[in-house]
């Protein structure tokens, strides 16, 4: 055999290992990139169900909220408006003379709502 045929065939097995090799490379690193894409998306798919899972839930907090804020807006508006008829209606009363509105604690009162008797003008221990 010539040594050009064997350097050829040298040549050419170097190349076909060469072309083996990056072959086996590359389909390694195709099922590589599968199996951390397939891992990724699976993390990715568990992400987006809480992300789900959370907005729900706060759309359901919110949900709540607003209504106890209406309900408590309500009852506020309830309670102003009838106090504002008691106010109201305690000045007429006071204006027509329906009602008496007394100081507790004015001389000549007793503390149990009824008028006590006037005080005697007695001396007050001195001469004159």
């Amino acid at each position: 055999m010539s040594p050009y045929a064997i350097i050829t065939l040298l040549i050419a097995w170097v190349a076909s290992l060469g072309a083996m090799g990056y072959w086996q490379n590359s389909a390694g690193h195709v099922a590589e990139r599968s199996v951390w894409q397939t891992s990724e998306n699976k993390q990715l798919s568990a992400a987006n169900a809480k992300i789900v899972q959370l907005e729900e839930g706060a759309r359901n907090s919110e949900r709540a909220n607003a209504l106890a804020m209406s309900t408590i807006s309500t009852d506020y508006e309830r309670k102003l408006t009838d106090a504002r008829k008691q106010r109201s209606d305690d000045a007429a009363a006071v204006r027509s003379g329906t009602l008496r509105l007394l100081d507790p604690g004015a001389p000549g009162i007793n503390p149990f709502g009824s008028i006590a008797a006037p005080t005697g003008s007695g001396s007050c221990r001195c001469d004159g």
